[in-house]
């Protein structure tokens, strides 16, 4: 049993707050000096239950923690709630979310493009298998590359090459369904993964996007083609196998004329 006086004494000059709320008429009968000067808002504010809890001060833009305890003095029944300000604290823990954020997509993103890296292509075909093996869906890869970009670099320059692949990317990302994951794996090489979509699908959507290529038009060269490897998932695969298939289909492409869509399933 605590005595009102007594939480006078003690925390009328403390740095953090103190109320003592009637459990009954729910009015304040205490705040101490810290509340009256800095937080005197906090007063309405009281959680009428026994714990721990956080709120947030809109009048002063602060955080505070609260304990809140029970008295019980004859048959009266009190709360009394201690504020701890945390705003130093909660702004440090969003510094640092945001920091992690940024790293997160540093980490994932393909400096050159902005779209996803090969670390990131390779992550989410990890988790795409994993829902396969879990769930029974599938999903296929297709993998592209422009073809004679290394004709470009010569006849244009690096630059110009780099500009081309910048170009094909944003081309890429307009031109695939919000549900794939489109990445670069390397050089012009394109990775797009295709969730819930089957072989045949993932072949139909290569050959549409083989179509659009050789159709559109792109800075510093008159025309460009594309050749692709597609795959689907099969039973067993893991992040390696699934990969080298799609890889064997875009090399059969490059080595069977280029601009044309190759699959391999075994």
């Amino acid at each position: 049993m605590k005595d009102i006086s007594t939480i006078k004494e003690l925390f009328e000059d403390s740095l953090f707050g103190s109320v003592v709320t009637d459990i009954k008429s729910k009015k304040s009968v205490y705040a101490n000096r810290f509340i009256e000067k800095q937080a005197k808002k906090l007063i309405d504010k009281v959680d009428f239950s026994v714990g721990e809890t956080e709120l947030f001060d809109e009048s002063g833009n602060k955080w505070y923690r609260t304990f809140t305890e029970e008295i019980i003095m004859g048959e009266r029944k009190f709360l009394h709630t201690l504020y701890f300000d945390i705003t130093d604290l909660k702004t440090a823990s969003k510094e640092m979310s945001d920091r992690d954020k940024e790293l997160e997509i540093v980490s994932t993103t393909d400096k050159l493009t902005k779209l996803f890296n090969r670390h990131k292509l390779i992550e989410t075909i990890s988790s795409e298998l994993a829902k396969s093996a879990r769930y029974r869906r599938k999903f296929s890869l297709i993998m592209l590359d422009v073809d004679d970009l290394s004709k470009v670099n010569s006849d244009f320059g690096q630059k110009a090459g780099d500009m081309l692949i910048v170009e094909f990317s944003k081309f890429l990302n307009q031109n695939t369904r919000e549900v794939d994951i489109l990445g670069r794996w390397e050089g012009g090489q394109m990775m797009i993964i295709c969730p819930e979509t089957d072989i045949n699908g993932a072949i139909n959507m290569a050959e549409k996007l083989r179509i659009q290529i050789e159709e559109a038009e792109f800075s510093n060269v008159e025309k460009i083609t594309a050749s692709f490897g597609v795959t689907g998932h099969l039973n067993g695969d893991d992040e390696d196998s699934i990969v080298k298939r799609v890889q064997n289909g875009l090399e059969g492409a490059k080595n069977n004329g280029k601009n044309r869509v190759e699959f391999e399933l075994i």
